[in-house]
Parts: C-alpha cells; structure tokens; sequence
C-alpha cells in the first residue's frame, strides 16, 4: 500500500524546511530570523521542487471531495425516496416541516 499523496507531500515540506533551517543554523542565523528565513527559504524550495507532488496531492483531495460528494448525494436521495414511499403509505399524516394548511 502507497502513502497517501498528502502525506508524501506534507512530509515533504517538513523535511525541506528542516533541512534548511539546518543550513541557515550551520551559516550562523539564530532565533527568529532563522525561523523566518528558513520559512521563506523553504517555501520557494517547495514550490519549484514540489510542484509534481503539489499535483498529485491536489488530485487527490479534488477525488476525495467528489467521492464524499457522491455518498451524501446517494444518501439524500435514499433519504428522499425513503420519505416519498412513508407519505404514499400515509397520505393522511403530514410532516412537521408541512405547513398544516391553515
């Protein structure tokens, strides 16, 4: 089984900026500015270094949107044909969210 592209990518990024926060460490930077430049540093590093595993994670979160997307949509109208086979069983009766016609 294959590490999900999110993690490889977000594995990725902590590694690149750690990775630079020790060079930035090793060159003599201290405290904030070591922070603040391995951030900056490592955030560029990413986007051209990262850009194919960027993608794919993408990829796969716009999958896992649309396969959530389509089980809520299944759900719905299960939900909604459940509903329209109690009404047709009793026509009578009325649904709280009905207005009682008066």
């Amino acid at each position: 089984m294959r590490p999900s592209p999110v993690l490889i990518y977000s594995t990725s990024r902590i590694l690149l900026f750690v990775a630079t926060t020790g060079v930035f460490w090793l060159v003599g930077f201290r405290g904030l500015l070591l922070l603040a430049l391995a951030l900056l540093v490592s955030g560029l590093l990413s986007f051209v270094l990262l850009s194919g595993q960027r993608d794919a994670m993408s990829a796969a979160v716009v999958e896992t949107g649309g396969r959530l997307k389509r089980r809520l949509d299944d759900r719905t109208t299960a939900e909604d044909a459940a509903d329209d086979a109690r009404r047709a069983e009793h026509p009578s009766e009325s649904s709280p969210d009905e207005p009682t016609g008066t």
